[in-house]
């Protein structure tokens, strides 16, 4: 390996460290703790170092949010193409949402500005726009075959994806902000139920 492959793997590994540092602090103590003073002090950097890779504590926000968008697109994808029937793709869909909000809380608040966390994305946003359509494409498609088995092509399938997108992510942010009588488990069955109606009402 030359010497510029070796340094850029290694400006690469200080990246994800100070993401992943960011994110651990987030964890542990809330976004509002997020800091590039308080990550240079965990992971035992000088801040200036931090700025070497990042402008502002924005541009870890965004970085993080375009990681969730990512991920959430790919696990969307992986759970639609494990299923044949339509029903059982949306059922899926919804799970692997859900799960990815509470398997990636703090990157879900990043995603969406919750928590106590404001990412604006300093008008350089174009990849996580890139991968909220490809996951909402993903959403779509299954509500479409839906559409195609029970005979009804004009279907609106963007209303009734805005309908589903609105079902999950309202659920989940009463969940995280603990309004949901009976806690997350009891949210979790209001959604199973919830999916089951709109596509009984589709």
């Amino acid at each position: 390996m030359g010497i510029a492959e070796r340094k850029q793997r290694q400006r690469e590994q200080v990246k994800s460290s100070i993401l992943e540092t960011a994110q651990d602090i987030a964890c542990q103590e809330g976004w509002q703790a997020v800091s590039i003073r308080r990550i240079a002090d965990v992971i035992e950097y000088s801040a200036p170092i931090i700025y070497e890779h990042f402008e502002n504590k924005e541009a870890i926000l965004l970085e993080l949010k375009q990681k969730g968008f990512r991920i959430l697109t790919e696990k969307l994808l992986t759970a639609r193409s494990a299923q044949e029937e339509p029903e059982e793709q949306i059922r899926a869909l919804a799970k692997t949402y859900w799960n990815f909000a509470f398997e990636h809380t703090e990157l879900y608040q990043v995603m969406f500005n919750i928590g106590g966390v404001a990412c604006n994305g300093q008008g350089n946003d174009g990849d996580s726009r890139v991968h909220m359509r490809n996951g909402a494409t993903v959403m779509a498609d299954a509500f479409r075959a839906l559409a195609a088995k029970k005979g009804k092509p004009k279907t609106d399938i963007y209303l009734t994806l805005d309908a589903f997108w609105a079902l999950q992510h309202g659920l989940i942010s009463l969940t995280l902000v603990n309004k949901i009588n009976g806690g997350k488990e009891r949210a979790e069955k209001v959604l199973e139920e919830a999916v089951s109606s709109l596509m009984i009402a589709f």
